[in-house]
């Protein structure tokens, strides 16, 4: 105890190892906020606490995963760092940024360039979210040649290889998923359609792993992405990931972030040119502030996106004229 009766940071942190060794959710959470709002900013006390929140509500609420993470990111420790920006990947995947996430386990990998799991996670990724199939492929066969006997990475190298039209291959690597796996349903489904020629159309049931980051314990979550083939251009998707980025970064609720989404894609739906992805971005962020009465500060803005106050001025009135919007609109 400190002199004041107060628990000392360690004592706290020892209360939430005890916490988490228990397994009671509630236990673990009080512990572990009480951690978070006491350590010093940045320290590996806050670190772990907000790591260890983010896993926690991983599943249930990947928006507020995601904040944790973002606290714990920001802090820059370079012996945390593939395990936090694997998680964030995994949290942007079940909120269905992709190309965000993407981006997440690119760094991640920049930490630890031989996990096989990040290398799995991001060319299931490139694959099934982003029809980047070369990258995709060349992800998988690094995960692969470390995993081979990981069912879900042969049949993620299987579906890939699929889609580019190496069927031979894909049909001997997906019966040997189902080999690994013989109660693994989706891999049936994946089998039988390589073996109907690999159609346009791909099974809903091929998913992917992506729970597999570090020491994340395995499986944490299934499901992550399916049936994302429904993805915008790369262009709007390199301007969405700054937005979203700068947005968590910022503080953003959901509804604010969902509501800048559909400012930008309606946007450049009705616009040909529309400027600079980091000027863009910033325009958005700064209609929505208006359109929500956030009060935010065009210079605030400007200086957080490295672009200035002018540009985001311009393409802001653009956005509200082109897309009819007024301050404040609900």
């Amino acid at each position: 105890m400190s002199e004041r009766g107060q628990p000392t940071i360690r004592e706290l942190q020892l209360r939430a190892e005890r916490a988490l060794s228990s397994g009671r959710r509630a236990d673990i959470e009080r512990a572990l906020i009480d951690l978070a709002r006491e350590a010093p900013v940045g320290s590996d006390s806050a670190i772990f606490a907000h790591r260890h929140l983010a896993e926690l509500h991983l599943e249930d609420n990947p928006w507020r995963a995601a904040l944790h993470l973002r606290r714990a990111i920001d802090a820059g420790h370079p012996r945390h760092g593939d395990v936090l920006h694997a998680l964030m990947g995994l949290c942007q995947a079940l909120l269905g940024n992709y190309a965000y996430a993407a981006r997440c386990y690119r760094r991640a990998l920049g930490f630890a360039p031989g996990t096989p799991w990040y290398h799995h996670n991001l060319g299931h990724l490139l694959d099934v979210g982003l029809d980047d199939l070369v990258g995709a492929e060349q992800h998988l066969r690094v995960a692969y040649e470390q995993e081979p006997l990981h069912d879900e990475v042969v049949a993620s190298l299987a579906h890939c290889l699929a889609r580019r039209g190496k069927l031979v291959e894909a049909l001997v690597l997906a019966r040997e998923a189902v080999a690994l796996a013989p109660r693994h349903k989706e891999h049936r489904s994946l089998q039988e359609w390589i073996e109907q020629g690999a159609p346009a159309k791909r099974p809903r049931a091929v998913k992917g792993v992506m729970g597999r980051v570090g020491s994340v314990a395995d499986g944490a979550i299934d499901d992550a992405v399916e049936d994302m083939s429904g993805c915008e251009d790369e262009f709007t998707e390199s301007v969405a990931a700054l937005l979203v980025d700068q947005m968590i970064a910022g503080g953003f609720d959901p509804d604010d972030i969902n509501c800048a989404r559909d400012v930008l894609d309606d946007y450049i739906g009705l616009r040909d040119a529309v400027g600079r992805p980091d000027v863009l971005a910033a325009a958005v962020e700064y209609t929505v502030s208006q359109l929500r009465g956030l009060g935010l500060s065009q210079q605030n803005i400007a200086d957080r996106y490295g672009v200035t106050r002018g540009a985001v001025g311009h393409r802001s009135r653009d956005i509200r004229t082109t897309l009819s919007l007024s301050p404040y609109t609900p």
